[in-house]
């Protein structure tokens, strides 16, 4: 009798540790992608529910030039159910872009995910080069 009570709590605690939430820092990683490829589905599932819709809408107008660089963490900070995620984003050698972006992003956990709440693209500490005429 015991052992059917038991093995209930057993799998629940099996799935809790295969299904692990990805990270603030994660989060911001792949949002970051997601906008510089125009990844809208992605975004928009990684975006808050409070995140308003015309945010989301002109996210995708301007959005970051495409890149191939990488968001590299610079900080990330977390209180209860809020965090904050300072990122540089790199381009080397980028044309018509920045070549080093500075940028953060708030998140807010939202049943057991973090979702970006509000996004702030940055501060250009390198211009891109440019094409010579």
């Amino acid at each position: 009798m015991l052992f059917c009570i038991f093995v209930p709590l057993a799998a629940g605690q099996e799935k809790s540790k295969d299904q692990k939430a990805a990270s603030p820092s994660e989060v911001v990683k792949t949002w970051n992608d997601a906008v510089a490829k125009r990844d809208m589905k992605t975004v928009a599932k990684l975006a808050s529910k409070t995140m308003p819709k015309r945010t989301l809408e002109l996210l995708f107008q301007s959005g970051f030039p495409p890149y191939q660089g990488e968001t590299k963490i610079i900080h990330e900070e977390i209180s209860d159910d809020s965090a904050l995620v300072v990122f540089r984003l790199e381009n080397r050698g980028a044309i018509f872009t920045a070549e080093i972006r500075y940028g953060m992003n708030l998140l807010a956990r939202e049943d057991g995910q973090w979702k970006v709440t509000r996004h702030e693209g940055g501060i250009v500490l390198k211009p891109g080069k440019q094409p010579k005429p």
